[in-house]
């Protein structure tokens, strides 16, 4: 297995339930980037399978990026199935990743990944996405030269979304490792309410985001509110497409325009009642005002 070059990769990231779904769908419009979607989780044949999205390089096929109708048209997703393969399953393990996890196979694999959807597509860049623990000194290690991406979303919209999400389980959803005595003291000071549980996991996540991207040169680092990219996408995505130095593309604004976007970042007024936005204002307070959610 060959080391190809692969130059400036994207990597967006994010708590989870804060929108990166969103940027990644909307950045993946980008005519010339690659990226992974739910077929190349198949091995082998990764660049067999990454073929398939050229299927949005057809005219009018582009579209279905910015509005993606069924799973047989290939889209962009995270596929942890492909990276936990590369990285031997270091890649999703419960705790942020540093420069000392990464092997010389690992990093070999992961180089080998990208540049196979890379010659698939017939692309010269690459976007993907992960949440969760900060993967970031990690993937710098392997991709000296990557671009980061760190979506942040108010954390009561995260928290509200959380709690309704299907996988959630309460307390036997927490996979972030020692709660630690501060937040282990508030949740129960709060009798174990799920809310605030949720609440936590968006403070801790956010703390070890922080931390780990503060490593990263200036000029390899952007931060996106998810609120200012869902008020107005295309004038965000320009932003973020310059800092990807990525040509100007006038099919990368049209299928941008063209994505239906409906915001709900501030449902969670409607769904949580009065005493519950209460409990979550005391919790959050101190991070809600660092990024300036503070209405």
């Amino acid at each position: 297995m060959s080391d190809p070059a692969v130059s400036r990769p994207t990597f967006i990231m994010g708590s989870g339930r804060c929108g990166s779904t969103l940027a990644l769908r909307l950045l993946a419009c980008h005519p010339g980037l690659a990226w992974m979607s739910h077929y190349t989780a198949y091995l082998p044949g990764i660049r067999h399978w990454s073929r398939l999205a050229r299927v949005h390089d057809l005219p009018g096929m582009g579209l279905l990026l910015a509005k993606p109708r069924s799973r047989l048209i290939p889209q962009p997703t995270e596929n942890y199935r492909l990276v936990r393969w590369a990285t031997d399953g270091v890649f999703t393990i419960p705790r942020a990743l540093t420069p000392q996890d990464v092997t010389d196979k690992a990093a070999q694999r992961m180089r080998y990944l990208v540049h196979q959807h890379l010659k698939g597509q017939g692309k010269s860049r690459f976007v993907m996405k992960f949440t969760g623990f900060p993967r970031v000194a990690y993937l710098n290690e392997i991709f000296p030269d990557a671009l980061f991406i760190h979506v942040v979303r108010d954390g009561r919209a995260v928290a509200s979304s959380l709690v309704r999400a299907p996988f959630w389980r309460g307390e036997a959803s927490w996979g972030w490792g020692e709660m630690g005595e501060e937040f282990r003291k508030e949740y129960l000071d709060a009798g174990k309410n799920e809310l605030i549980l949720a609440a936590i996991s968006w403070k801790m996540l956010m703390r070890h985001l922080v931390a780990a991207c503060k490593h990263i040169p200036s000029g390899r680092f952007l931060q996106m509110r998810y609120d200012k990219l869902i008020t107005n996408p295309l004038g965000r995505m320009r932003e973020i497409a310059e800092f990807c130095q990525l040509p100007s593309s006038d099919l990368f604004e049209r299928r941008v325009t063209a994505c239906p976007l409906i915001s709900d970042d501030k449902k969670w007024r409607k769904l949580l009642t009065s005493e519950e936005q209460r409990q979550l204002e005391h919790s959050l307070r101190p991070v809600l005002e660092t990024y300036g959610f503070e209405d």
